[in-house]
């Protein structure tokens, strides 16, 4: 199962709040605004509830497996397995680029990974060379 965070009390993912029952910290895994619940080790209503007494919100908890979307994956249940998948298909490249491609491509390659860490660096430097190229 999973819970979002509603916008209110600022309170970055919760994780300290989540910490402070030892059955909620080890049942759930936070990242942002998305609480994801292992409901084999705490009940959801029991989450949220708990985060309730620290005056934190959430909207209406979501079963992962029925297509969710947890940092920007759909998520669906198929066979018992879950699988996972991005929603921006980035398709063929053509053999003529224009530079609004190249920085079309750029975006969705960054929407790809949550956590881009070198690759924003590397996708500034390609689009300020393509800047440079296509304005010389």
């Amino acid at each position: 199962m999973m819970l979002r965070q509603t916008r209110g009390r600022p309170c970055g993912n919760g994780r300290r709040e989540l910490s402070r029952d030892p059955v909620v910290e080890e049942g759930t895994s936070s990242y942002i605004d998305d609480i994801l619940v292992d409901e084999d080790i705490v009940k959801v209503n029991y989450v949220e509830q708990h985060l309730a007494r620290y005056d934190l919100a959430t909207k209406t908890p979501e079963r992962v497996a029925d297509g969710a979307r947890v940092l920007g994956l759909r998520v669906w249940e198929q066979d018992g397995k879950l699988y996972w998948k991005r929603d921006n298909n980035v398709g063929e490249v053509p053999n003529r680029l224009t530079r609004r491609l190249v920085f079309s491509y750029c975006g969705k390659l960054l929407d790809h990974f949550p956590v881009y860490g070198w690759l924003r660096v590397a996708v500034v430097f390609v689009k300020r060379r393509v800047n440079y190229l296509t304005l010389s």
